[in-house]
């Protein structure tokens, strides 16, 4: 009920002449697009929380999105019609009064307690970032094992010295296949598992994973990968998508494999949780295995 009334509301003030009220958005802070889906969903989460109309602002990808034709869209000329406007900064505590006229704004690294254990508003995002367009995925996805293989590709803001100091966002190779190698002491069996990567050439990723796997280990795998066109800004939504919907995920410390985590059904997910640089990959040294029962995720720490 609360997303219908809500997309009602969006409905309303996308076509009024001038906006009664409190309302919503969000600024975008120049990043991916899993920083992009991050800052949206913290804007949402108060939205929905509050019951507040919110305004959408576009970013690379969106227009795949639902989310993209639902809410009306942010155009600057909108803060005229706002006696007040709160930007919430990290240091704000956020609090939202609803019977102002008064334009609220989160940014991306303000403080938004969202609760992922309220089911109805799991459902609106998944209702929301669905795409609006046909993607055509892997028809064994639901059954595979996906992994998140950062590299940071041309993206102009991910370094080597950001590399270094973040060894969590991009590890090295050594804990994918670790990884891999705990995975398959959890389950039995033959097993495909899709390369997931900004690097432009997974099909060396893939011979390199595979000589740090014992042969028991390369025997119950099939990696796959994409042949051609892999770069940081192209299938990100098909990639999205493919870690939210594979059974088993392994992933690096990032938004987009982050939220996927968040809006998948995951048997078992593992992650890395501390580590240090390297020279340029990082260092995991704990990592984490989240696994899916009958009583909720139970996780554990583990070593590399």
């Amino acid at each position: 009920m609360k997303l219908k009334y809500i997309v009602g509301l969006l409905f309303f003030i996308s076509h009024a002449d001038r906006v009664v009220g409190a309302v919503i958005t969000y600024q975008l802070n120049g990043g991916r697009f899993g920083d992009n889906i991050r800052s949206f969903t913290q804007a949402y989460w108060l939205s929905y929380k509050y019951q507040l109309p919110l305004f959408f602002v576009p970013f690379p990808g969106s227009e795949l999105l639902m989310a993209h034709t639902l809410f009306g869209h942010w155009k600057p000329a909108i803060e005229q019609q706002f006696d007040y406007i709160k930007i919430f900064d990290s240091s704000d505590e956020v609090v939202i009064n609803r019977n102002n006229n008064t334009l609220f704004v989160t940014t991306y690294y303000c403080l938004v307690d969202i609760d992922w254990q309220d089911q109805a508003f799991l459902a609106a995002v998944r209702e929301v970032l669905r795409p609006c367009v046909k993607i055509t995925l892997p028809s064994d996805i639901y059954d595979s094992v996906v992994m998140h293989v950062r590299r940071g590709g041309e993206f102009n803001a991910d370094s080597n010295k950001v590399k270094r100091r973040r060894p969590l966002h991009f590890p090295n190779l050594e804990y994918y296949a670790q990884a891999l190698h705990i995975l398959l002491e959890y389950v039995q069996g033959q097993h495909t598992v899709y390369l997931l990567t900004d690097d432009e050439a997974p099909q060396v990723l893939a011979a390199d994973i595979k000589k740090l796997l014992s042969p028991d280990d390369s025997a119950r795998i099939q990696l796959v990968w994409r042949e051609k066109n892999n770069h940081h800004n192209a299938h990100v939504l098909e990639d999205f998508l493919c870690m939210q919907l594979g059974r088993y995920l392994i992933r690096p410390q990032s938004n987009f494999s982050l939220y996927a985590q968040r809006l998948g059904t995951h048997h078992i997910v593992i992650r890395p949780k501390r580590g240090k640089s390297g020279n340029p990959w990082g260092i995991v040294t704990n990592g984490q295995l989240d696994i899916r029962t009958q009583n909720g995720v139970q996780s554990r720490e583990f070593l590399f």
